[in-house]
């Protein structure tokens, strides 16, 4: 097996791949990443698949290359990678020598030899799909950012794995994306390509959120087969399955409030200034972490209050329909909204000061965050 890459190409091709290979493999095969090396027809070009899994997460990509001799090779992840990275030459050269059981990778000057690992590798898992469909990237990278962030961390909420994930829930060519943690529920809603059928799935937030980084920002086509066992994502020049989280996510669409006489709207670079500083104070309580927002004489007033440090207030211009508030909020859930956000206002709609908000843009009505507020003693 012999082949030359371009090092730039290779190390975008190794940089997707190395995601999918676990710091603590269980098995050490898995600590590697598989290269099949092909040849072109009538020349010496060809291509490279470079292949990686952690079991609940497969990656396969690929890569241009001038394949003298065809060949599939397993090489350790980490070290192919920092040696690549490393290299000063334009271009890498592998040589396997089966002999040995090493590959001498070259580039310039510079030279390594790696062992090559033996055993089979896994192939990736090709489940029936129930449902399928095609959306553009750019427009899939979007609605996948709307929602990731509201998820729970995977140590926040013992023994409920489904609020770690993201529910995608198809409805022929609507989709709505939808994730919570409890205190709070993001959900974004798009037009997809679809085979007419309807499904729900749970998608790891996570590695949602690492896909949608991966997906180009152009009108390139992705494609999404769901099956029981897993979700393939489809695009370009690779292909990326996860597994799916088993469970029942909660009917999302109880939880949205639909009466909301309160509006207020903000601008947007003005309210997260505020909200930052606030936090800062409020971030030092030992109590909870609360900042306070009086709505009033169109106006809203950011404040938060420590014992052990201080206090911090911010007035905002704002224009306010339905009467004067004041309610407070977990900052984060405020700051985490609107940093998906792209409009230069942001609109808070409003019932009470103990029942569940809404923060949105204006002219996204795919888009809306329902946070749940804290009380505080005064």
């Amino acid at each position: 097996m012999k082949f030359t890459c371009e090092r730039q190409e290779l190390m975008e091709a190794l940089s997707v791949a190395i995601k999918a290979v676990s710091s603590s493999p269980n098995s050490p095969i898995l600590s590697g990443i598989c290269i099949i090396a092909t040849t072109g027809e009538g020349d010496t070009t060809g291509e490279l698949e470079l292949r990686a899994t952690n079991n609940d997460l497969y990656i396969v990509t690929k890569a241009k290359a001038n394949v003298e001799e065809s060949g599939e090779m397993i090489l350790s992840a980490k070290y192919l990678y920092d040696f690549c990275r490393t290299f000063r030459g334009l271009s890498v050269t592998f040589a396997e020598d089966k002999e040995r059981n090493m590959v001498k990778l070259s580039s310039d000057d510079a030279k390594c030899d790696l062992l090559t690992m033996v055993g089979q590798f896994p192939e990736p898992k090709h489940h029936k799909a129930s449902a399928t469909f095609t959306v553009a990237a750019s427009s899939f990278k979007k609605l996948i950012s709307e929602v990731c962030f509201a998820a729970a961390q995977e140590n926040e909420i013992s023994g409920k794995a489904i609020f770690t994930g993201c529910l995608m829930d198809l409805n022929d060519r609507d989709i709505n994306l939808v994730a919570t943690n409890t205190h709070r529920l993001a959900i974004t809603t798009g037009n997809v390509e679809g085979d007419g059928a309807k499904a729900q799935t749970i998608v790891p937030s996570r590695v949602l959120a690492e896909i949608g980084r991966t997906m180009p920002d152009t009108d390139a086509t992705v494609t999404v087969d769901i099956s029981r066992e897993n979700v393939i994502f489809s695009f370009e020049n690779m292909m990326i399955a996860t597994s799916v989280i088993e469970g029942v996510f909660p009917d999302y669409r109880r939880v949205i409030p639909k009466e909301l006489p309160i509006t207020a709207t903000i601008r947007r670079s003005l309210f997260q200034q505020a909200v930052t500083r606030a936090s800062i104070i409020a971030k030092s309580s030992n109590i909870a972490t609360v900042v306070k927002l009086a709505f009033g004489d169109n106006a809203v007033v950011v404040s938060a209050n420590s014992q052990a440090i201080g206090f911090a207030e911010d007035t905002i211009e704002a224009a306010i329909e339905g009467g004067e508030l004041t309610i407070a909020f977990n900052p984060d859930y405020l700051a985490d909204a609107m940093k998906v956000m792209n409009r230069d206002e942001v609109i808070l709609d409003m019932a009470a000061s103990l029942k569940p908000a809404i923060i949105r843009e204006p002219g996204n009505e795919s888009f809306r965050c329902v946070i749940t507020p804290v009380r505080t003693k005064n």
